[in-house]
């Protein structure tokens, strides 16, 4: 999985799941659907995101599928004027 927090905050938003940080001391991060959710902590925003995307993609599989996804997206083509 990529290091890039922005990459995977990218990816995780077209699958319309949205990021929230808390940050006191250390950082609690929330990834929530409409449905679920799932929470991270860490010393920095890197390491509560990469924590909740463990229990977001708890097995190998899952972890998998999403990074074809980060693959898929990192290699398509982009319309004129998009980042």
């Amino acid at each position: 999985m990529p290091d890039d927090p922005d990459t995977l905050l990218r990816a995780l938003e077209a699958l319309q799941v949205q990021a929230r940080f808390r940050e006191n001391g250390w950082v609690e991060c929330l990834l929530a659907t409409a449905d679920e959710s799932w929470r991270g902590a860490g010393i920095d925003r890197a390491a509560a995101l990469r924590d909740a995307l463990r229990a977001a993609f708890p097995t190998a599989l899952a972890r998998g599928l999403f990074e074809q996804r980060l693959a898929a997206e990192a290699s398509a083509p982009r319309a004129p004027g998009k980042i």
